[in-house]
């Protein structure tokens, strides 16, 4: 299985650097895609293919992530990374622009709807939660262990584990997540792009009053495996947002987008050739 190549550019976000990948002409409607914590832009390589032949796909690294610049000192709450994304759009002319989010990028997308709702055609929300920055788990716990390092990118995809652990991904799909995620160390060894203070507590926030608010076409997807979005919180995100159209992807874990990419692009295509 091979990836379609992006295009990667950088644009400077009120002195922060911030790198997106591109696929699809720039006259196309846009659709920003927004990754999970610790993952990167390259995670929607094999779901963004199926739908650049009649959209404008944007997926940025948020700060601290792939190839965009960290903060020093850490600066990883949700509004953030939203106010990342409104420079982004501002910078690229988006104007109005669907709105995709897997994860920690669903609740960054759901603040940003909150926060801009005149600027949001459509919203997608893989896998999310509306509550976040609920207590010190074991994500939190990895933002005071030092980044790994790894000899080579054999012995770094054979130690690369997803946070959540349970997937049913191709293994080459996990293989170029893996390698797309290092960066050289000064000795010539490898090391992660994404700086683990990103793990640090970042403060409770429930977007729950922000769904029901929802005004612009909505998707709501789980993985029907998932344990960050299981049954019940799907089914209290339905209740409420009623007018969303809501999809389970069967034999998907947390990370849907890698797990069943042909499912998540179907399900985003059909969701938005028909949103406005």
């Amino acid at each position: 299985m091979v990836a379609a190549p992006p295009r990667g550019h950088t644009v400077d976000v009120g002195g922060l650097a911030l790198h997106y990948l591109a696929w699809g002409d720039a006259d196309r409607p846009p659709v920003v895609l927004l990754h999970g914590g610790s993952a990167h832009a390259h995670w929607w390589d094999f779901v963004a293919p199926a739908l650049a032949n009649r959209l404008r796909l944007l997926a940025p690294d948020l700060r601290g992530h792939g190839e965009s610049a960290h903060v020093a000192p850490p600066a990883y709450d949700i509004d953030d990374y939203v106010a990342d994304l409104a420079g982004l759009a501002a910078a690229l002319g988006l104007g109005r622009f669907a709105l995709v989010g897997h994860s920690l990028g669903g609740v960054v997308a759901l603040r940003y709807a909150e926060r801009h709702p005149a600027a949001v055609r459509a919203l997608a929300l893989i896998d999310s939660r509306p509550v976040t920055g609920t207590g010190r788990g074991r994500l939190q716990r990895l933002s005071l262990f030092p980044h790994p390092v790894y000899a080579d990118g054999e012995e770094a995809v054979r130690r690369f584990r997803l946070l959540p652990r349970g997937t049913s991904a191709d293994p080459e799909i996990l293989r170029h997540v893996a390698l797309a995620g290092l960066r050289p160390t000064d000795d010539g060894r490898l090391t992660l792009k994404f700086d683990r203070n990103a793990f640090a507590r970042r403060a409770y926030l429930d977007l729950g009053p922000a769904l029901a608010a929802l005004r612009c076409p909505c998707l709501l997807v789980r993985g029907t495996e998932s344990v960050v979005v299981d049954a019940e919180t799907f089914a209290g995100m339905g209740r409420r947002c009623p007018h969303a159209t809501r999809v389970e992807i069967a034999g998907a874990h947390h990370h849907v987008v890698l797990d069943r990419p042909e499912e998540t692009a179907a399900a985003l295509t059909r969701f938005l050739a028909t949103a406005d």
